[in-house]
Formats: C-alpha cells, structure tokens, sequence
C-alpha cells in the first residue's frame, strides 16, 4: 500500500486564484492551444504538458522533460486523467524542488500548475 505524501501548496495569490485556474484550465481544453495564447502570454503559464489518456509514467516523464525547457520561476500547466499521477506529480514536484502552485479536479481529469524551482534535477528517463 502506498503512503500518501502530503503536499502544502506553495501559494502566490496575486498570481492566480484556484477559480481562476480552474478558468483557465477549462479555456484551454474548450478552445484549444491557438485561443489559449492569450494566457500564456500573460506569464500565468509559460508550457502546457497534456498527456490526458497517457498512463504512468509518462505523465511525470513528460512533465520533468519540459520543465527542463523552462527557466526558474517559469510554470508549466500539466493535465492528465491517470488516477496514479495525482500522486506522482505531487511527489515529483516535491522530490525535484519544484513548487505546485495549484491543483484541481476538472470534469475527467486533473490540472496541475508547477513551477520550476532552483533545485530541479532532470530525470535521466526522460531525457534518453
């Protein structure tokens, strides 16, 4: 039986709210990636990770390969519906030093906002 690691989430109010996110997040997946530029420019959300329908470990797999691409303090929008990565994101962001800034259940699946932290190691994996 796995231990559930509790994650306290990093809050940044002024960034974003959890309603906003979850705004957001519905944004992307009803207008897709072209009509969601308008946020990414706006510095909430700098990547976009959808591996909605892929198991683990490819989620937190592809999800370190592209916080690699970004620069500290820079953050990645992660959506996946495996039930397993709920936790393998939350350990992962923890377990690289990264910082989960929000998360929540929508609809089918759920979104993750994770900001690259000073510590991020790379996953060797992913990398290969």
């Amino acid at each position: 039986m796995k231990e559930f690691v509790p994650v306290e989430f990093d809050a940044i109010p002024e960034l974003v709210s959890d309603n906003e996110f979850r705004s957001l997040v519905e944004t992307y997946t009803s207008e897709g990636l072209e009509d969601f530029a308008g946020d990414l420019a706006e510095g909430i959300v700098q990547g976009v990770a959808d591996v909605r329908g892929r198991r683990c470990p490819y989620p937190v797999r592809r999800m370190n390969k592209m916080l690699n691409s970004l620069q500290q303090g820079e953050r990645l929008l992660v959506l996946t519906d495996d039930p397993v990565a709920k936790i393998d994101v939350r350990h992962a962001v923890r377990t690289n030093g990264d910082y989960l800034r929000c998360a929540v259940y929508v609809g089918s699946f759920d979104a993750f906002l994770v900001e690259k932290g000073g510590a991020h190691m790379p996953d060797r994996e992913a990398l290969s």
